[in-house]
């Protein structure tokens, strides 16, 4: 599933994109650009990893493969739940 679908149901479901902390490097790729995005593995197959939140509970969704100018085009290939 593309990481647009996947963000889109989260959105949905009364999740909030959980922004990283301002002084973080992310890394350079357009998916750092999302508010949500936590790291961007620089080379390879572009490993990203986003965090959003609801009543103290995170989602942390994995993606990879990089479409140039289209963050939102990842291949989500994990999504993990924590307290």
């Amino acid at each position: 599933m593309k990481y647009a679908e996947v963000k889109s149901r989260l959105l949905l479901s009364g999740y909030k994109p959980l922004p990283r902390p301002k002084d973080e490097f992310c890394g350079y790729s357009e998916q750092c650009k999302l508010p949500e995005t936590e790291a961007c593995a620089g080379t390879g197959e572009g490993n990203c990893s986003y965090r959003f939140i609801k009543d103290r509970k995170i989602v942390q969704v994995s993606g990879r493969g990089e479409t140039e100018g289209n963050p939102l085009g990842q291949f989500i290939y994990l999504i993990e739940y924590a307290d």
